[in-house]
């Protein structure tokens, strides 16, 4: 991979971590709304009317949010800690799809009982500006930079396993296969889950699916943006800190 002359190519990353537990700083509120708004143009340009950009987990998940300098917020993607949501009193993320499919809840607890509860997230809501497919040096950009901040934030955080929605309309499950991902299957089946539907937006099918090790080439895009991941904005709760 070829050094860019320009490494940053006019992006940033902000990362908005537990919204609720900064709710009284202007700026946390300014990037909450901000990032709700660019879902609801993102998903109302690919997706039916029926696709909410917000649920309660949008509240205390760590957001990975991608800005150009003229394009605005281009791209995000959240991460929803298990420990987290045990603070709150919230059910896992991963049981609205097992719900009615037992078959998933015992592929997800094959996928997730080696690991220590608070070390697991189940990532979501990858979002894209709909202009940026119009851009392709952009797009190409912001694919390797997905995966490469995806690397980083589950290093940072001490992420040991995440469990991911990928969406199969738009072949997002081939760009994570590429970084190391597996689809989620039960404990004794060699064959993966089917799709899952996501209720929260729409019944937009899905694969789940999960890593235990990032490829070389997921190495490859995280070390591509190390300047610009040191370089981030916090905004909210101080990044992977728990409360006292």
């Amino acid at each position: 991979m070829k050094p860019d002359p320009d490494p940053s190519w006019g992006l940033r990353i902000v990362v908005l971590s537990e919204a609720s537990r900064a709710w009284q700083d202007e700026v946390t509120r300014w990037w909450f709304e901000r990032l709700v708004s660019f879902r609801l143009d993102a998903y109302s340009a690919r997706h039916k009317a029926t696709h909410l950009p917000l649920d309660t987990y949008d509240f205390v998940a760590d957001h990975v949010v991608m800005e150009h300098h003229e394009f605005g917020i281009v791209a995000s993607f959240r991460l929803v800690r298990y420990d987290v949501c045990a603070r709150y009193g919230l059910s896992l993320p991963g049981d609205g799809y097992a719900a009615g499919r037992p078959d998933i809840a015992e592929a997800l607890t094959h996928t997730l009982d080696d690991v220590p509860f608070d070390r697991v997230a189940f990532a979501g809501r990858l979002a894209t500006r709909p202009s940026a497919y119009q851009h392709r040096r952009l797009y190409s950009l912001l694919r390797s930079l997905l995966i490469g901040t995806y690397v980083h934030a589950c290093g940072e955080l001490e992420l040991q396993r995440t469990v991911l929605c990928a969406a199969t309309e738009f072949a997002t499950q081939h760009l994570f296969e590429d970084a190391g991902f597996e689809f989620v299957r039960g404990p004794s089946s060699r064959m993966p889950l089917g799709v899952v539907r996501d209720r929260a937006v729409g019944n937009v099918e899905c694969a789940l699916m999960t890593h235990r090790h990032f490829s070389e080439a997921a190495r490859r895009h995280q070390s591509r943006w190390d300047a610009l991941w040191e370089a981030r904005v916090i905004v909210g709760a101080s990044w992977g800190v728990p409360d006292e």
